[in-house]
């Protein structure tokens, strides 16, 4: 009778003290999958001892102050970088007007000037979208939180992007809801709708289709930008919203990779999300962004 009391009491006491031993290793795990790119400044406990377990943990949050300082170095350079380089290309842009308004060239020379233009108007958009993300990473973007009339913006933004289609003979499509209301920045979500449509208009065939919808549903706001043209190939839509993101290997189309992550950035900001999604349509590229609708 003896025996299987002392083996049970022998298995139970064996059990607390693994258990015992394995819970700064099972804190150590909870902590580290807790540490995100917005909370490199957290650490994990159990450091300053002087077993192995309290090693590791010095260790680890070493690792973490050197990632952390490595981080926010790079987000400096990105937003002094872009705030620097906006003064000069401001400047270029105004000397080359007053050439191109002086009348003394020849077309010629008043055709380079105005490709020169174009491409610095493009390096000023990529300047501004590298400085936007700099200060959506360190968390100090000032967003507006008001009532924005999201179909009004939704019509406008579409009115928009029936210009740049119109070169490509491109149709778009506008099915939006009256009074659909969200709360929000008015600048931050129009430049959200316009990346989406700038996407669809640009990764199209000559003479396609473009459709936006925005709908509002129990308590959320969707909003719908669908497409005909070449597609995401599979393989490569694990990076789609990642910075300088191209669906065009070729890099033929003329954009610069970061709309897509902008457009996420400015989503999440407000609550709310950006997917691709199957259309169930042949031939078809669909983007849903969801908010949060207000009363």
């Amino acid at each position: 009778f003896a025996l299987p009391v002392a083996v049970i009491v022998a298995a139970l006491g064996g059990w607390w003290v693994a258990g015992r031993a394995l819970a700064p290793l099972r804190q150590l795990t909870e902590a580290a999958e807790s540490v995100r790119a917005d909370h490199l400044d957290w650490r994990v406990p159990g450091a300053g001892g002087a077993d192995e377990i309290h090693r590791l943990a010095t260790v680890l949050n070493a690792m973490l102050a050197r990632l952390e300082q490595s981080f926010h170095q790079a987000q400096r350079f990105a937003a002094d970088a872009s705030h620097e380089l906006r003064t000069p290309l401001t400047i270029m842009q105004g000397e080359l007007v007053g050439l191109l308004r002086s009348g003394e060239l020849d077309p010629a020379q008043e055709a380079t000037l105005i490709s020169l233009q174009e491409e610095i108007s493009r390096l000023d958009r990529i300047t501004e979208h590298l400085l936007l993300l700099a200060r959506f990473d360190s968390g100090h973007v000032a967003l507006e939180r008001a009532p924005v009339d999201l179909s009004a913006l939704v019509r406008a933004a579409g009115e928009d992007a029936e210009l740049l289609a119109a070169a490509h003979e491109i149709e778009v499509n506008n099915e939006v809801a009256p009074a659909v209301v969200v709360l929000g920045d008015d600048a931050h979500l129009r430049r959200l709708v316009l990346a989406l449509l700038d996407n669809a208009t640009r990764y199209n065939h000559q003479r396609g289709r473009v459709r936006c919808s925005l709908a509002g549903k129990a308590g959320i706001v969707e909003l719908r930008v669908s497409n005909t043209g070449p597609g995401i190939p599979l393989e490569r839509r694990s990076g789609l919203f990642q910075r300088f993101f191209r669906g065009d290997p070729a890099r033929t189309r003329g954009g610069h990779g970061l709309g897509l992550s902008l457009a996420r950035e400015i989503a999440h900001a407000h609550g709310g999300e950006i997917v691709l999604v199957e259309p169930g349509e042949t031939g078809w590229t669909e983007f849903v962004v969801t908010l949060p609708r207000s009363a």
